[in-house]
């Protein structure tokens, strides 16, 4: 079992513990992506999970395809039910990791670390631009993603080497926000499309007879430079997830998350007469 397949699990059994806690996120998300798709397009879903943040139904009324990609093969049998008679027909399943790296980068780890070289090579990984940015899509959705891309990496490092030194530390977060940035880039850059991002901003982290509360980014490093500069705060909008309960998922302490969700329509970045260099001369 790989470990797509290990986080599609906890997040399914999860879920099922703090249903009713975590459903006004889940029906904000599913309302915001409502919203904003529009009419007749071929949609692609990043991150597309066990469908709980997404009305499935109500988005094959408004697209003409919907393609839904998400690394955990566990989420196959469920894609096919929901969609009945439109699976692989208007609805496309991809499982892929949306990085298209991550397991390259794995590979060297052991050889890196018995070189004790590892700090230099974290710090020099590049992700490229991932391939379902390449595809003709007319909207592209990501969906609660940004903020788990980073963390299958960081679980992948620590596997290998549980204690880092400051140094490995904080090349790790480098390379996390490298992942994290190239999906934002991907997603901002595709003017074409209508672009619909909902992703963690901050996790809060707190304990019910105390007063102050942890906060912790969600975005690592240049991250949120990318996001804040790419995705416009016009017609933004943001909630609160209750995503693990004090007392339910731990007796020591809870844990919420501010989620920020911004729709960015077709063209906003470039005039459609100019894109893929041609020029409308009429």
């Amino acid at each position: 079992m790989n470990d797509f397949t290990v986080m599609g699990s906890a997040i399914e059994q999860r879920h099922a513990r703090c249903k009713a806690w975590w459903e006004p996120h889940l029906q904000c998300t599913r309302d915001f992506v409502a919203r904003h798709i529009e009419d007749g397009s071929r949609v692609a879903i990043l991150g597309a999970g066990r469908l709980f943040d997404l009305d499935l139904a109500l988005i094959l009324k408004r697209a003409t395809e919907v393609h839904l990609f998400d690394a955990d093969p566990g989420c196959l049998s469920l894609w096919r039910t929901k969609a009945g008679s439109d699976f692989r027909r208007r609805v496309v399943p991809h499982i892929v990791d949306l990085t298209d790296i991550l397991d390259e980068w794995t590979r060297p780890l052991r050889t890196v670390l018995r070189k004790g070289d590892l700090a230099r090579y974290l710090s020099e990984l590049r992700a490229p631009e991932p391939t379902w940015a390449q595809g003709a899509f007319d909207g592209l959705i990501s969906l609660n993603v940004a903020g788990q891309i980073p963390l299958y990496w960081r679980d992948r490092v620590l596997g290998f080497k549980a204690s880092l030194t400051n140094q490995e530390q904080a090349a790790l977060v480098h390379s996390m926000a490298e992942l994290q940035s190239a999906h934002l880039r991907a997603l901002s850059s595709a003017a074409g499309a209508f672009r619909i991002l909902v992703t963690d901003t901050e996790y809060y982290y707190y304990e019910s007879d105390c007063s102050t509360w942890e906060v912790e980014g969600a975005l690592h490093g240049y991250s949120s430079n990318v996001f804040n500069d790419s995705f416009p705060q016009e017609g933004s909008e943001s909630w609160l997830w209750h995503l693990a309960p004090q007392y339910i998922e731990s007796d020591h302490e809870g844990e919420i998350h501010r989620v920020e969700a911004r729709a960015i329509p077709r063209f906003r970045d470039a005039h459609p007469s100019t894109l893929n260099g041609v020029r409308d001369m009429s």
